[in-house]
């Protein structure tokens, strides 16, 4: 990633927490796992398995950790909060886009 990209205020990483998964068959997508801000969505043979809203940072942290393997140290941790994606301050209706569509 470029790194004006990463650090433009009006640009999407500053502004949205995104992690995805694709498990593939062959050339087929057999499974969709995709964390954005305060929500997770798990799509398997087509089909909405799992479709949370996090109450808290602890929720989403856990869920990172769970699905995708990715354990934040406690310094990581204590870097999220202030930030635009922490959820004590996240707006959902500042996301630009619908990422969620694009995984439908």
């Amino acid at each position: 990633m470029n790194l004006a990209i990463s650090l433009d205020p009006a640009g999407l990483f500053p502004n949205v927490l995104i992690c995805a998964n694709v498990n593939y068959n062959g050339l087929d997508a057999i499974s969709r796992k995709i964390l954005v801000n305060d929500r997770f969505k798990k799509r398997e043979k087509g089909e909405t398995t799992e479709d949370v809203t996090f109450k808290n940072e602890q929720e989403r942290i856990q869920k990172l950790k769970d699905q995708f393997g990715i354990e934040l140290t406690p310094d990581e941790v204590e870097g999220i909060k202030g930030r635009r994606t922490a959820m004590e301050v996240f707006d959902p209706d500042t996301v630009p886009i619908d990422i969620f569509a694009a995984f439908s």
